[in-house]
């Protein structure tokens, strides 16, 4: 004695236990793109950069004294200077011998 199935509708298709579906799934989301996308990598980006340079600044900030052009240049010319750093604008140099800043800074 066997179960006999069950009547089934007409407008109900078989049942089927392997395969894809016929229709791929819809997104949750309507057919619309994730919230944020690139904006929110570049806001994150300058977020992060700016944090990062305003910690680097309060570690950068160097206890030097900063004299003028001329003075430095007549310190070179008395050769107490011993090392000169140039990046583009800037020039550093490291002395050999302590001097007071003639300025008053």
């Amino acid at each position: 004695m066997t179960n006999p199935s069950p009547p089934r509708k007409a407008s109900e298709p078989p049942w089927r236990t392997e395969g894809t579906p016929d229709e791929p799934p819809k997104p949750p989301s309507g057919g619309r793109r994730m919230r944020g996308g690139w904006w929110n990598l570049v806001l994150a980006a300058l977020i992060v950069y700016l944090i990062a340079n305003l910690v680097l600044s309060f570690f950068n900030e160097g206890d030097e004294p900063t004299i003028s052009y001329t003075e430095f240049s007549k310190q070179v010319d008395e050769g107490n200077v011993s090392k000169i750093y140039a990046k583009g604008d800037a020039i550093q140099g490291q002395l050999k011998k302590a001097r007071d800043n003639p300025e008053g800074d």
